[in-house]
């Protein structure tokens, strides 16, 4: 601590500079007076380089910020403040800190807590919350669905039967309303069997099968159904496990998430339809409730069409929602959703506007030597204790906050040191400012420069960089980058923190 007001303090330097919350004093005309040891932390400086320079010098455009605001109003109208203020960093970097704001004879007296961790726990706790939330609504309503369709089911059983018996006695040509009458009560029937798949109340007749070879079965029909100007890929990553379900259940699934892309194709484009599995760990299921621990079978079904925003995406599971014009249901999704929940798995979706979709259905992995009552999924694999590659400086580009922050923490605990950017644009700054940047993780889709432009730009300024691509879309449906992404290690979103962490070790091992 220098200057001035450093012999003001005096002795007293060395106490400030133990203290845990940040110590700042802020002259009159916005220059940096007294700085401790933590408010130089929490600024990512230190106190020499602060001391004497104004703010503005030091943090180009914290003029323009409420905190800013507040410190003049302090200096000017010696009043006192108390904030929480995110502070974003020139490296693109931010955090969150709670601030004090008090008058001083020398100008303003700021302290300032790190309070980063905290937010971040905030924030996954409403995003657990809402999840949770989302997850009993559509329980609910599947009960009702449920109980309805169980109802009416009766109701139609008299309507078959009293018909039926009318066309049995009928003599002559049978009678037009009476004919009308069960047709519809035929599709009637079929919407309450959707409902009941919906609210996962229909038979199941299960067995332990291999999915790949149902779904390669499946491949011809499903080829029939859609247009010349659609193409049809289907990619099986072994090792692959049995899963157990109802066979009939499983190929509509199926059929109804190829049927939805196919739709989402006016103008054709690329289904691609994908098998591989993961491990769900407890991190995974701490974040998506419903979920349960083990080995799975993941099915993919993406398409490059149009895409869904976020309000259609809540909705999309929801009974008699469709985005159809015409011809729809509304009970396509609802139906699979039914039958994933009811085979004991989770189904996720990923899509953004103009960017096409990905529907991703997970099933309890079963090995296929054992029956179905004794199956039991093995323990997920575990997280490497420390990095191939200690204290390694890892940068991650997201543009959402909460995987952003999620992704930072993880390869944090892991030991690597990490910088994070919520563009593409801010990434390959970052990237030519840090030459000691070892790997690049990036998101596909990003505002401004997208991750595939990212890494073509990156290896122009950094070829011996180490890449790491994270989707939520299946890679053999990102084919219009297919020579951007060349070379280049892939991981699926949603991905599991552990899964993270050895994907960036395998970087180092490769």
């Amino acid at each position: 601590m220098v200057g001035d007001t450093g012999r003001t303090v005096g002795g007293y330097a060395s106490m400030l500079d133990a203290l845990l919350e940040g110590f700042q004093v802020i002259g009159f005309d916005f220059r940096y007076l007294v700085v401790n040891a933590a408010a130089a932390r929490h600024g990512r400086s230190s106190a020499d380089r602060l001391t004497g320079r104004t703010i503005m010098a030091c943090y180009p455009g914290i003029d323009e910020t409420p905190m800013f605001a507040r410190l003049k109003a302090c200096l000017e109208q010696r009043s006192s403040h108390v904030l929480e203020n995110y502070f974003r960093f020139p490296d693109g970097s931010g955090a969150w800190f709670e601030l004090r704001i008090e008058p001083v004879p020398q100008g303003a007296c700021v302290l300032s807590i790190d309070i980063s961790e905290r937010k971040a726990a905030e924030a996954s706790l409403r995003s657990n919350t809402s999840r949770l939330h989302e997850a009993e609504r559509m329980e609910a309503l599947g009960l009702l669905a449920a109980g309805i369709a169980h109802e009416f089911n009766n109701v139609l059983g008299v309507m078959l039967g009293i018909g039926e018996t009318s066309l049995a006695r009928a003599e002559g040509p049978v009678p037009a309303d009476v004919e009308g009458m069960m047709s519809a009560a035929q599709r009637a029937t079929e919407l309450t069997n959707q409902l009941l798949a919906y609210g996962r109340k229909q038979q199941l007749r299960s067995e332990v099968l291999d999915p790949a070879a149902l779904i390669e079965r499946m491949e011809a029909t499903l080829r029939r159904t859609i247009p010349g100007d659609i193409e049809l890929r289907l990619r099986v990553t072994p090792p692959l496990g049995h899963v157990e379900v109802d066979p009939a259940q499983l190929e509509k699934v199926v059929r109804n998430l190829v049927h939805n892309a196919r739709d989402a194709l006016p103008k054709g484009g690329l289904i691609a339809i994908e098998l591989s599995e993961l491990a769900f760990d407890a991190d995974y299921v701490r974040l998506h409730p419903g979920t349960h621990e083990g080995r799975h079978v993941m099915i993919a079904v993406s398409d490059t069409g149009s895409g869904m925003d976020v309000d259609t995406q809540a909705r999309i599971f929801q009974p008699f929602f469709s985005t159809k014009d015409r011809g729809g249901s509304g009970l396509g999704l609802s139906t699979v959703w039914g039958i994933v929940k009811q085979s004991g798995g989770h189904i996720w979706v990923y899509s953004e506007p103009g960017h096409g979709t990905s529907f991703k259905v997970y099933l309890p992995s079963v090995p296929s030597g054992e029956s179905p009552r004794s199956s039991r999924p093995p323990a997920p694999a575990s997280v490497p204790a420390a990095p191939l590659a200690p204290q390694a400086r890892v940068l991650v580009a997201e543009d959402d906050a909460l995987l952003r922050t999620l992704a930072e923490h993880t390869l944090q605990s892991a030991g690597y040191q990490v910088k994070t950017a919520r563009s593409g644009d801010q990434a390959l700054a970052m990237l030519k400012a840090d030459e000691g940047i070892l790997v690049l993780i990036t998101d596909v889709v990003m505002p401004g420069l997208r991750g595939p432009e990212l890494i073509v730009q990156a290896r122009l300024v950094r070829p011996e960089l180490k890449v790491l691509c994270t989707s939520g879309y299946a890679l053999s449906a990102l084919e219009d980058h297919k020579a951007q992404l060349a070379n280049v290690a892939f991981l699926d979103k949603p991905y599991l923190p552990s899964s993270l962490v050895k994907a960036v070790r395998g970087l180092f091992e490769a």
